[in-house]
């Protein structure tokens, strides 16, 4: 049972220093995004290799550590929506200033013709 128990505090261990490497990444920087995607897809596979073990053999040192990676991954999925307000912000200002330009724009349209005097 102990071997379980160190096997389950190192997958936690490292799930946990995924999830801070991903609070430190830069969301905004679109070259972050590969990192982004490959430390999420990490964390996939740790969490479904945790999940073969029964809760029952948590001690209180690997329920400790799960509670950090829980307050970690909340803190992760906090910035990703502080993120999301930003960009949706950013869209509606952008859609605003499309309208605006509009708005202002002059569509005068004139035809081409001749004028005719009757006058002889």
């Amino acid at each position: 049972m102990i071997e379980q128990e160190m096997k389950i505090l190192s997958l936690l261990i490292e799930l946990k220093h995924k999830t801070e490497q991903l609070l430190e990444i830069d969301i905004e920087e679109e070259q972050e995004i590969p990192k982004l995607n490959a430390l999420q897809q990490e964390q996939e596979i740790l969490s479904q290799r945790l999940a073969q073990f029964q809760p029952a053999l948590l001690n209180d040192q690997i329920r400790r550590v799960a509670s950090e990676c829980q307050q970690l991954e909340t803190l992760f999925n906090a910035k990703l929506i502080n993120f999301q307000k930003v960009v949706k912000t950013n869209i509606s200002k952008i859609e605003l200033m499309k309208q605006h330009k509009h708005a202002y724009q002059n569509q005068y349209l004139q035809a081409e013709g001749y004028f005719i005097d009757n006058r002889k």
